[in-house]
């Protein structure tokens, strides 16, 4: 649980407790500080109550934990690249869901959890793209880079949720990665 420091229309301060990750990431799918302040901000912007947000969470991990393996299989079937595109595209939808459902009782977190899917098979393809004499150079410039851009973009995000509304944070994050 995160600890609330100051909260005001344009800043949110928070003290994660110590081993707590910033965001979900391979081998680190939930339980982060970006999932708690998410959820408060489907809170404040559907009405959504602690049960529903419950819901949530467990449909993410239960999609990601029950068809881990069988899209793993499938990409291997069918090429990694085709079932990335596929599951990144079910992770849109549910943000678009996030956006357009008219009442709480419409969220779901079981297309969420197709974004922690979406991890492997991400880092599956670097693997087999990158020559392994530079992976790790490789990962280290990758990760510099997706930090840099991950804090210029926090500061988008609240201008845009502040500015020109919230629904546009998913908008354009669903922008962004089809434009990768």
């Amino acid at each position: 649980m995160l600890n609330i420091i100051y909260e005001d229309n344009h800043l949110l301060v928070v003290n994660k407790p110590k081993g707590m990750v910033v965001h979900p990431a391979p081998g680190n799918p939930d339980g982060t500080a970006m999932e708690s302040i998410c959820h408060a901000i489907v809170q404040e912007m559907k009405g959504a109550d602690l049960a529903l947000l419950g819901y949530m969470a467990m449909g993410t991990a239960l999609t990601s934990t029950i068809f881990g393996y069988p899209v793993g299989a499938l990409a291997d079937r069918f090429g990694r690249k085709k079932v990335l595109l596929t599951t990144m595209a079910l992770f849109w939808s549910s943000s678009i869901l996030l956006i357009l459902a008219p009442s709480p009782a419409m969220l779901s977190g079981i297309l969420q959890g197709f974004y922690h899917i979406s991890g492997p098979l991400g880092g599956a393809i670097q693997r087999e793209l990158v020559d392994q004499e530079v992976m790790g150079t490789w990962i280290g410039v990758n990760k510099f880079t997706n930090a840099m851009f991950s804090a210029v973009m926090a500061v988008v995000a609240g201008l845009l949720y502040d500015y020109v509304g919230p629904q546009w944070c998913f908008l354009i994050f669903i922008g962004l990665d089809l434009s990768v």
